[in-house]
């Protein structure tokens, strides 16, 4: 049986392989500060055809009365 070739939608995935990083700001409420937050993700192809994204991130600062 012949492995099937990766599409234009696999080769589309491909540009999303390498180290990353990102920074975020969420609204916590009407009044209440943003949240800031920072990490990084590597993503590698798994046989041209998928993508897996390995990622991780700073702990959110606490938010007073969050009861998690």
């Amino acid at each position: 049986m012949e492995m099937p070739t990766p599409g234009p939608e696999h080769q589309w995935l491909q540009q999303l392989v390498g180290e990353w990083t990102f920074e975020t700001e969420c609204s916590m409420g009407p009044d209440q500060p943003p949240i800031k937050n920072a990490g990084r993700e590597t993503v590698r192809s798994l046989g041209g055809f998928w993508t897996i994204g390995n990622g991780n991130s700073e702990d959110p600062p606490a938010v007073p009365g969050n009861r998690s």
